[in-house]
């Protein structure tokens, strides 16, 4: 139940979860590991990985599921969102982080460089 109120209580669940795996895999005695699901306490380290694993892999279906349509088109050439990998537009505020990120041709995990993503934000 330690586990379960370190999750519950957490702002950033992924840390959350990220810390009681850590903390229960870096001891020389393991502790047992306990998960309560919502309706039961899941035991043992095949049951919680189990359960881990098929959240964080629905994960993309039950957002996209609370994902709401609209018609809004952000770009003439842009025929509807529907076909676009854009979901909304950018914002004042995003424009402005943009262009104040740090000039750099260095790519990072996404494979895309600061001076990319300057040289599309109007495409956006």
């Amino acid at each position: 139940m330690y586990n379960d109120c370190k999750y519950n209580s957490a702002t950033n669940k992924t840390k959350a979860v990220w810390n009681i795996i850590n903390r229960c895999s870096n001891k020389g005695e393991k502790e047992a590991v306990a998960l309560f699901d919502g309706t039961n306490i899941l035991e043992g380290s095949y049951d919680v990985a189990d359960f881990l694993n098929n959240y964080f892999v629905n994960l993309p279906i039950i957002c996209k599921e609370k994902l709401v349509r609209t018609n809004w088109i952000a770009n003439p050439t842009i025929e509807s969102l529907e076909k676009s990998m854009f979901i909304e537009p950018v914002t004042e505020t995003v424009y402005n982080i943009i262009n104040g990120m740090k000039s750099s041709n260095s790519v990072g995990m996404d494979d895309l460089s600061a001076n990319t993503i300057k040289n599309i934000v109007d495409f956006i």
